[in-house]
């Protein structure tokens, strides 16, 4: 029986250790999306963050005359960080 007993617990530690040693202490979260949309009307609405209110579904924060810096979302706070001629970099 104790065998059995220390068996599990060796078996319970080594478990954990190697979760322990594969699992990064820094987690990056990337997300694609695809949408069925004209390529142009698309880039236009994104790239211009003064229509962003418009479909945002939550509140969103201006600090400067004319431009939304930050957008929030289910208790959560986003902000675009960059954009190029084909993608926005949103960050939280």
């Amino acid at each position: 029986m104790k065998k059995w007993a220390l068996f599990a617990i060796v078996g319970l530690g080594l478990l954990l250790g190697s979760l322990y040693l594969f699992i990064p202490n820094v987690i990056d979260l990337h997300q694609e999306v695809s949408l069925a949309a004209n390529r142009q009307g698309m880039q236009r609405r994104l790239f211009d963050e003064k229509t962003w209110p418009s479909w945002w579904p939550e509140k969103t924060t201006s600090t400067e005359a004319g431009k939304v810096s930050k957008f929030n979302f289910n208790g959560n706070t986003y902000m675009v960080k960059d954009k190029t001629t084909s993608s926005v970099l949103i960050t939280t």
